[in-house]
Parts: structure tokens; sequence; C-alpha cells
């Protein structure tokens, strides 16, 4: 597979790259939050204008994390900086 199509990184113990569960939820949630406050904005005050920003910044961070990889995603840095240096959950249903 391509490098462009890559995901998650390889550890020790596991066959296939994997992704911290917990910081995508993060990011998730850090994200849906800015989108409710923003659409609440507009449909409550009737400005669209803080939505038009938040979709722009959501289409450049989604880019980023999907385009640039490890190196450049904002959940390694943002939403993951609680677990430096831990190894990831084992799988569900693993001993």
């Amino acid at each position: 597979m391509s490098a462009i199509f890559s995901f998650g990184e390889r550890l020790d113990g596991y066959a296939v790259p994997v992704l911290n569960e917990r910081a995508v939820r993060a990011a998730a949630g850090i994200v849906f939050f800015f989108a409710i406050v923003s659409f609440m904005n507009a449909w409550l005050v009737g400005n669209s204008q803080f939505t038009w920003m938040f979709a722009v910044a959501f289409l450049i961070d989604f880019t980023i994390r999907t385009r640039g990889g490890r190196q450049l995603g904002t959940c390694r840095r943002g939403a993951g900086l609680y677990r430096c240096g831990r190894r990831l959950d084992p799988p569900c249903g693993s001993q």
C-alpha cells in the first residue's frame, strides 16, 4: 500500500498499524463542540460567519490529518498529549 493511503503507527506486539483511539475520540469531541457552537450561533443570532470560518478550519484540519500523516496530524500532538510515552491499550478481547 502506498504512503498516501497508510494510517496509524507500527508498534511492537501488533500485526497491523494502530491508532490511538482515545486521542481520536478526544479530537472528534473538540471538533464537535466547535461545530455545535458555530451552528447554534448561526441559528440563534442569525450570523453564519462563524459557521463559514469553522467549515474552512475543519476542511484544513481534516486534510492535514488525512494527508499529513503522523508527523503533521493535530490529533497526535493536540488531544494525545496526556498520553506522552505510554503504550496504547491492548485491543479488546486480548489478554
